[in-house]
């Protein structure tokens, strides 16, 4: 698990994330589950935090 951990972490760590949607200063990022509805119900994400 560890092996992928560090697979995961180092493809992302060239990218960039320095940009923010409007709705990413209103979001609880403390809920534990967050759902955001997209155009026609097109798109949800949804992030579950792990207990």
């Amino acid at each position: 698990m560890q092996s992928l951990i560090e697979f995961q972490e180092s493809l992302l760590r060239p990218v960039s994330n320095k940009f923010r949607r409007y709705l990413h200063a209103r979001i609880q990022w403390g809920e534990r589950m967050i759902g955001i509805k997209g155009p026609r119900g097109a798109s949800v994400n949804i992030r579950a935090s792990v207990i």
